[in-house]
């Protein structure tokens, strides 16, 4: 039989499917390009909305726009995102200049007592009063020092803490030996009460305990009482209060004794004024342990703070 004519039909249809084939996957793909695109001018947008934002642009917020559903958690998670960066900012903005603010006075001071015995002659006394006056500030200055070098080696993301069970008498009764000394000297009682068990760092703790005890014995004048005081609560959690008959606090500064440099104007004096880190650094002990802590005082009838460890 003769077939070509029938191979000829065939041919010329596979022909024809073939450029059919052809012509439908260029249209797709032109279609799918053109589609793609659309769709993406949002995501180009968000791009090159972040792509302007800056250190100074940390206010702006790009969540308010009008982003397709699926773009919208997108936007609002960098929205938090700014937010967090933006108070950070701010934060190491205040801190940058409260260090300058805190160290320009005792330079200013060192200065002033150096350039005043180098211009006029004075007695070996008086010589020996400028230098002891510039190492209380060097002492000072020391102290500031190493309060700040504890904060940045602490937030440190690699900081490691050293968790064990404590036995609260133990190491209360260490911090209030270390300070017993100084305490007799200003003819202030330190007592030593309460027990329970904790699971924290050793060291961090005492830590927290002296700077709230050396703060109260600054503040507590001869005659005073100071009382360190430890209970197991029924949590299994547990508390440490330190609690004074000191100057006390005024009731606008109680908000914000945490803050780091933050000194009450009861406290400004030289004599009894600190670095102004102690109880910032009480605070972000407590935090690393997942606890907090918490002030009550009265202007002159005396404050207590307390320190609450979790279960």
């Amino acid at each position: 039989m003769n077939r070509s004519t029938e191979e000829a039909l065939l041919a010329a249809y596979r022909r024809m499917l073939w450029l059919a084939i052809s012509a439908a996957l260029v249209v797709a793909i032109v279609a799918g390009y053109l589609i793609a695109r659309r769709e993406m001018r949002p995501v180009l947008r968000l791009a090159a909305l972040v792509a302007e934002l800056g250190a100074t642009d940390l206010h702006r917020r790009i969540g308010d726009d009008d982003w397709p559903s699926e773009l919208k958690p997108l936007a609002t998670n960098f929205d938090q995102l700014l937010a967090r960066l933006e108070d950070a900012f701010a934060r190491m903005s205040q801190f940058s200049a409260d260090i300058a603010h805190e160290l320009r006075t005792p330079f200013h001071i060192l200065q002033g007592e150096a350039e005043l015995a180098l211009t006029r002659a004075g007695s070996s006394e008086a010589y020996r009063a400028c230098i002891e006056s510039a190492a209380e500030e060097y002492q000072r200055l020391a102290a500031m020092v190493d309060a700040l070098l504890f904060l940045a080696r602490a937030e440190q993301p690699d900081a490691q803490l050293d968790w064990q069970p404590l036995q609260l008498d133990h190491e209360i009764a260490t911090v209030c030996d270390f300070y017993q000394a100084l305490a007799d000297e200003q003819a202030v009682t330190l007592i030593a009460a309460g027990n329970g068990v904790v699971r924290a760092d050793a060291a961090l703790l005492r830590r927290a305990l002296g700077n709230l005890v050396a703060n109260a014995l600054r503040h507590t004048p001869s005659g005073g009482r100071i009382i360190v005081a430890a209970r197991q609560r029924p949590d299994q959690g547990a508390e440490i209060s330190v609690s004074d008959t000191g100057d006390g606090i005024a009731s606008d500064d109680l908000a914000h004794v945490f803050d780091r440099f933050y000194r009450a104007d009861s406290a400004r004096s030289r004599a009894k004024a600190g670095t102004g880190l102690g109880l910032a650094i009480v605070k972000f002990i407590m935090e690393l342990h997942g606890g907090t802590a918490s002030i009550q005082s009265e202007l002159h009838q005396g404050t207590t703070v307390t320190l609450t460890f979790p279960a």
